[in-house]
């Protein structure tokens, strides 16, 4: 499958700038309002957004910045554990329990075709490209649309990413030549996952980043780092530069 689109978000304020996008994500929470954003904006790119295959991988924390808080309450000693009464929007309480970004996302592009969510656990966003490879290589849909948005532990910043696929041999208009995603391959990890702040999006985002430094034509290995792996596999990405 190519690569014919991709989005980054991380500025909470240039939600607010587009009053028209912020009045149809306002009521979520950050991670669902980036992946929104990012997903409505490379889904303007594809063919037929209400056929498209749509993948959404679930924040690793996934509520609000109130529900944070009630919950941060429970380790404040000066008040007895007592827990804070948050007082939110029953939508953003769903977030705790529930990836509202795959469902807001296909009501926005009228999808009626295939949709799977995922979690959020390390190494996920691997199982969802292998997933969008197997609809496309299948003929069941066209196009794929990934998409994962995530927050930091107190809601205060957050990152999401979309990326486009499908099976017509298009350019991805940052290299202006075709990149096709040829093979998903996995191997023992040979050591052992660092610590770091879990996200659901920051390995999308790292092979994007890694996609923007690529020169030359004809094959092209993305060896997943450590950090964005499940810890126990190492997935390196085969692509085809044309």
């Amino acid at each position: 499958m190519y690569l014919i689109g991709s989005s980054r978000w991380d500025d909470p304020a240039e939600l607010r700038r587009r009053p028209e996008l912020w009045r149809r994500v306002r009521r979520f929470n950050l991670p669902v309002q980036l992946a929104l954003a990012a997903g409505e904006e490379v889904a303007a790119s594809a063919q037929d957004p209400a056929r498209l295959a749509l993948l959404s991988l679930a924040p690793v924390h996934s509520g609000s910045p109130e529900l944070f808080a009630a919950i941060r309450s429970l380790d404040t000693s000066g008040n007895g554990g007592r827990l804070h009464t948050p007082h939110v929007n029953p939508v953003l309480t769903l977030h705790a329990v529930d990836n509202l970004a795959l469902s807001a996302l296909a009501i926005t592009l009228g999808n009626q075709a295939y949709g799977l969510g995922l979690g959020g656990g390390a190494g996920q966003a691997w199982v969802a490209l292998e997933v969008a490879c197997e609809r496309l290589a299948e003929g069941r849909e066209a196009e794929a649309l990934v998409v994962a948005g995530d927050q930091d532990a107190r809601g205060e910043s957050g990152l999401a990413v979309a990326l486009l696929f499908s099976r017509r041999e298009l350019p991805y208009p940052p290299l202006g030549r075709p990149a096709r995603l040829a093979a998903i391959r996995r191997s023992p990890a040979a050591e052992a996952q660092p610590e770091v702040e879990p996200s659901s999006a920051a390995g999308l985002a790292g092979l994007l980043a890694a996609l923007a430094g690529v020169s030359p034509t004809g094959q092209w290995v993305y060896q997943v780092p450590s950090e964005h792996s499940d810890g126990w596999e190492r997935p390196e990405l085969a692509w085809e530069m044309t």
